[in-house]
C-alpha cells in the first residue's frame, strides 16, 4: 500500500474543512454523518481499528503517532505497519458530537 493508495479511499468522503493536505499528512473535520462512510473506506486499507480495544497499544504504535497528537479511549485508530513506514487514521470526535477531527498520515 501506498499512502495514495491510502487518500483515494480517503477523499471520497466529503470532507467539511480540509486543513492540511500535505505529501504523507491529510488533517480535515468530517460530520457525523460521513463518519460510516469513512470508516468503511479505512476498514478496506486497515481492516479493524487498532482503537478502541481491549489490548494495549504497543509501543511502536504510540511511538508512531505521537508527534500527531497520540491517541485516547474516546477516539479511534487505524494503523497499519509494513516493512518501511506506519500508516494510521485517527478519528478525533469533538464535544459537540457532530464533528470530527480526521488525522491520516504515513511515518
Amino acid at each position: 500500500m501506498t499512502f495514495k493508495e491510502l487518500m483515494e479511499e480517503v477523499r471520497a468522503v466529503d470532507f467539511d474543512t480540509v486543513r492540511v493536505d500535505s505529501y504523507y499528512y491529510f488533517e480535515a473535520v468530517v460530520l457525523r454523518d460521513k463518519v460510516p462512510l469513512l470508516k468503511e473506506k479505512l476498514g478496506k486499507v486497515f481492516g479493524e481499528p487498532a482503537c478502541p480495544s481491549k489490548k494495549k497499544l504497543g509501543a511502536d504504535i504510540q511511538q508512531a503517532i505521537e508527534d500527531f497528537g497520540g491517541i485516547r479511549d474516546d477516539q479511534v485508530l487505524y494503523f497499519l505497519k509494513d516493512k518501511e513506514y506506519s500508516y494510521f487514521a485517527m478519528l478525533w470526535p469533538w464535544t459537540d458530537e457532530y464533528h470530527i477531527t480526521v488525522k491520516v498520515g504515513r511515518k
